[in-house]
């Protein structure tokens, strides 16, 4: 497995992209830059606030071209699964292993989570693999 664990404990921060404070999908940014050197796009110009939701939710659809869905059971790591949160899709997780996840949210700073407890596994909306 590698190692994800200087990505846990990162403060939650709205707008955020760095170590100091970072967003769901800015943590997935940060992770593929340093440890597969890819550097996905940022979509900042696209929504404000990590809590409007609604224009998060309209980037995910205009976006998600760019990844390819796979059949739940397959995900591996640097895989990512799509989250609902209040019904849209706008809450994204980094596989680390089977059964695992790396994410953040609002008052929690990044963390390794399992997926498929009640809490997450009735939110998932999918699991996506880079495609570019």
């Amino acid at each position: 497995m590698n190692d994800f664990s200087k990505y846990i404990g990162i403060p939650f921060e709205p707008c955020g992209c760095a170590y100091n404070g970072i967003n769901c999908w800015n943590l997935i940014r940060l992770i593929y830059k340093e440890a597969l050197n890819i550097a996905l796009p940022s979509y900042d110009d696209e929504y404000i606030d990590a809590h409007k939701y609604d224009l998060i939710a309209e980037a995910t659809e205009l976006h998600s071209s760019e990844w390819i869905k796979i059949f739940p059971g397959t995900e591996q790591p640097f895989d990512v699964v799509l989250i609902a949160i209040r019904g849209l899709p706008v809450h994204i997780g980094m596989i680390v292993k089977f059964g695992w996840m790396l994410h953040i949210h609002v008052k929690i700073n990044s963390c390794l989570e399992r997926y498929n407890t009640p809490l997450w596994h009735r939110r998932i909306r999918g699991f996506y693999r880079y495609a570019k």
